[in-house]
């Protein structure tokens, strides 16, 4: 497993070479919809949409598309840069003064048909170690129009046990969800007040409840209460080891038991299977949380109400910072009308009959 702090400040959610993950959402008036989810990465093996909830036993459409961009650049030293910080693989062909580089990237997308928001949530459900994704419709007639509602919720991300709710207050999670889109500019006190909040996730609530996983691991596995009591009894001496710089979990755990002469009252069979569940989970949290994410939901008929970053004619797009669902759920909603043309035309009808009749009336 890897270092402790680095497992930490992957709650931390600063910009870094990392995949880029598109949902695309088309909904039809009856509910039913397609969703097509991309992920793209620097690598041609599709290796993280378990994430996503696509594990290998559902089966959706899945297509590669390899893209490649050209650069041309006079400057050598600025491939060299760009080399230096990236970790995508670069093609470097030299052609007159110039040099040509290739940036190799790979679309993996995935695509299913759902008859409803029901069974694609129930599939949802039946995964493990990925992004919790649930979505709603409503239908609703109004004469002359009907409305369309549809809403997705992701995360939160986080898996630890220890509430968010203990170290962060309701100003920074009302911080969160008012974030603009990635790629926005902050304002000099926004970007502050974000840097801020980064070192709390991290050193005030990630340390801790990262303890605290670790803790509870070693509590359920010793198998005399004199050895947990013992353990409890050095938390804070064990927590300053676990978390400092030079901590790797998997080695310094079982030295640290033994330390403590209570090793030897640790299933260390079942102790192995929880760590191994906990790493499984460690990897999802950190893809999750490095990954950029982008929403787009297409709707029948003209949007009338959304939260959205933008539009685009009948879609409506967001691109959020993993934060606003690393550790409270957040909701992307949109609601749409369609004209009921036939309720038009009934209306026009029945206005000229009571228009006409008035008349003939009037006429007698």
């Amino acid at each position: 497993m890897k270092n402790s702090l680095i497992i930490i400040m992957a709650m931390i959610l600063l910009a870094s070479c990392s995949d880029e993950a598109k949902f695309k959402t088309v909904v039809n008036e009856d509910g039913s919809f397609e969703k097509t989810i991309t992920v793209t990465s620097s690598d041609s093996i599709s290796k993280n949409h378990q994430y996503l909830g696509i594990s290998d036993s559902l089966v959706w459409n899945y297509k590669l598309v390899k893209k490649v961009t050209k650069d041309t650049s006079s400057l050598s030293s600025t491939l060299n840069k760009v080399e230096e910080i990236s970790s995508i693989p670069l093609k470097k062909v030299s052609k007159d003064s110039s040099i040509v580089h290739e940036r190799v990237t790979y679309d993996h997308q995935f695509s299913k048909k759902f008859s409803s928001t029901d069974e694609f949530n129930k599939e949802q459900q039946q995964q493990k170690n990925h992004l919790p994704i649930s979505a709603s419709f409503n239908k609703r007639f109004r004469w002359f129009y009907t409305y369309f509602d549809y809403a997705e919720t992701f995360g939160p991300i986080n898996f630890l046990s220890t509430p968010a709710e203990d170290f962060i207050n309701a100003q920074d999670f009302d911080f969160i969800a008012k974030l603009p889109a990635e790629g926005k500019p902050l304002s000099k006190a926004d970007s502050v007040f974000l840097e801020n909040l980064n070192i709390k996730i991290s050193d005030q609530y990630g340390s801790v409840a990262y303890f605290n996983q670790i803790s509870e691991m070693v509590l359920q596995n010793l198998k005399v209460e004199e050895a947990r009591l013992i353990w409890k009894e050095n938390e804070k001496q064990v927590f300053e080891k676990l978390t400092s710089k030079e901590s790797s979990y998997d080695t310094d755990v079982l030295p640290l038991l033994d330390s403590l002469n209570i090793r030897k009252y640790l299933d260390e069979d079942n102790f192995n299977k929880a760590n191994k569940a906990f790493e499984e989970k460690l990897a999802y949290l950190m893809w999750a949380s490095d990954s950029h994410f982008t929403i787009e939901i297409e709707m029948p008929g003209n949007i009338v109400k959304q939260n959205a970053d933008s539009l685009n004619n009948n879609t409506a797009i967001w691109k959020p910072s993993s934060l606003k669902f690393l550790l409270k759920p957040y909701t992307f909603e949109v609601s749409s009308r369609k004209a009921n043309i036939w309720a038009w035309i009934v209306s026009v009808i029945g206005i000229i009959l009571v228009v006409g009749l008035s008349i003939r009336r009037y006429l007698k």
